[in-house]
């Protein structure tokens, strides 16, 4: 994994943790919104032509498990309430991938 998605990564699970420290969320909040997070990012770059398998989750909120992106990361983790319910196929879009390809060449840094 490249540092700069290590970095990003440990940030988010920093971010979810402290709200949970603040009173804005209970972990299972970010329990949850991170399997939504993956599933929609998933389901995007598959549109876009990245991919083509978006996993499927059940989550059974445990109330006394903080988030832990190492353990989130795992997909399957049973003690975390996160179990794999499999996966689907997802096509690609004509229009996702277009877009998809403007967006990379604004970001383009050898020109």
């Amino acid at each position: 994994m490249p540092k700069r998605q290590i970095l990003i990564t440990k940030l988010a699970e920093r971010i979810a943790v402290n709200r949970t420290v603040a009173g804005v969320h209970y972990p299972i909040d970010s329990w949850a919104g991170a399997i939504l997070g993956r599933a929609v990012g998933q389901i995007v770059l598959s549109k876009c032509g990245i991919d083509s398998v978006v996993d499927g989750y059940d989550y059974c909120a445990h109330g006394h498990c903080d988030f832990f992106v190492d353990e989130f990361s795992k997909g399957k983790n049973p003690d975390f309430g996160v179990q794999e319910k499999g996966s689907v196929r997802v096509d690609s879009s004509d229009l996702f991938t277009w877009l998809w390809n403007k967006a990379l060449k604004e970001f383009d840094l050898s020109q």
